[in-house]
């Protein structure tokens, strides 16, 4: 049992401790709002996160930056693309992504949309970090509709070795930028290591780390892996070359792929898969030089291809595995597996006195 006087001096000690672990916060909160890698969004959080009195109450649109409390609302690209985040643009060579960002930049000052998200009018700054100005020129001139002499592109000549000096380096020209679209992402990855999943993941947190402090958004250009059709990801977010961190650390990400791979001119997929959000599709094709969403109707799968041209054929007529790929516009290993595929059902058969890869469409009885 305590006596009054123990009880006081117990109730002193406990109040020093917390007056030392309270002190001890207040340090922690200062080092982290000092510190230049700190996350403003992260910081207010554990400070004061926002309140909401019912599920159903409505959410502010386009909070103002000085909104603290709602800052982490704020859209670049409305429901899709968060303000002051790293987001990641995928698509192989040739697939039309830069194409289909200079359609998109054409209209950014002045809002429009995009895919049906509406987008916010900020100043933007596009950097080349795979090709050279001239080449950039090129293609503003394809797109069309683009002040070449007031587009405001960086194409640094010597190589930016950190995400800090990237941002200092786009800032220090265009000091009022908002969001910065860059093309050949990947090299800023530190020695190149973007396999790496330790690497990949410390650059993309650093940053992310940039953006909050610096108050701009970030769009950066990958590389898809090369990989046979049926050994892609099942989920499309991770087809992207390199180590998975790569869409663990990003938020928005944006696919153009070919829908086949060894046709440059096929149709295009874009898939938009926000981070917090639904994944759409769309099917684009290129169309006097620029990509706008077509209607294809129903999918023809691959034998319903190979059915058409064979259908046509006579009874009993020869064809070659050459003729069914150009007229169906199959890849190889795909019509080679619908050829394999009549021959088991016995509507045609290989012809071993001709040269190989000859087959005859078998008489119907």
């Amino acid at each position: 049992m305590h006596t009054n006087g123990e009880f006081e001096k117990s109730q002193l000690n406990d109040t020093m401790m917390n007056a030392t672990l309270a002190e001890k916060a207040v340090d922690e909160i200062i080092k982290h709002v000092e510190s230049p890698a700190a996350e403003p969004t992260a910081q207010i959080d554990r400070i004061a996160p926002p309140l909401r009195t019912s599920p159903n109450e409505a959410l502010p649109q386009s909070p103002a930056v000085e909104d603290q409390k709602y800052r982490y609302r704020e859209h670049v690209v409305e429901g899709i693309a968060p303000a002051r985040e790293v987001h990641l643009f995928v698509g192989q060579s040739g697939s039309g992504k830069t194409t289909l960002i200079l359609q998109m930049l054409r209209n950014w000052k002045e809002g429009g949309e995009f895919f049906g998200h509406s987008v916010k009018p900020l100043p933007f700054v596009y950097v080349s970090l795979d090709r050279s100005r001239d080449d950039v020129f090129r293609s503003l001139e394809r797109v069309g509709g683009i002040d070449l002499e007031k587009f405001p592109l960086v194409a640094p000549e010597n190589p930016i070795l950190t995400p800090r000096q990237l941002v200092a380096t786009v800032k220090a020209k265009y000091a009022g930028v908002r969001v910065i679209w860059i093309e050949g992402f990947a090299v800023l990855t530190p020695q190149g290591k973007i396999n790496d999943q330790v690497v990949v993941a410390t650059f993309l947190a650093d940053l992310r780390r940039v953006c909050q402090a610096e108050n701009v958004t970030i769009f950066g250009t990958v590389h898809p892996p090369k990989m046979k059709e049926k050994d892609k990801y099942a989920s499309p977010r991770d087809r992207i070359q390199g180590a998975a961190a790569w869409s663990a650390f990003s938020n928005l990400v944006i696919q153009l792929e070919l829908t086949d791979p060894a046709d440059a001119n096929s149709i295009r997929q874009l898939l938009i898969m926000p981070r917090n959000g639904k994944m759409e599709k769309f099917t684009l094709d290129f169309r006097d030089g620029l990509l706008v969403p077509v209607d294809i109707g129903p999918k023809q799968n691959n034998w319903d291809k190979f059915k058409v041209f064979f259908d046509a054929l006579d009874d009993e007529a020869y064809f070659t595995k050459e003729q069914a790929e150009k007229a169906t516009q199959l890849p190889d290993s795909s019509i080679r597996a619908e050829i394999k595929r009549a021959v088991n059902q016995g509507l045609v058969a290989p012809v071993p006195d001709r040269p190989a890869g000859t087959y005859k469409k078998k008489k119907k009885t």
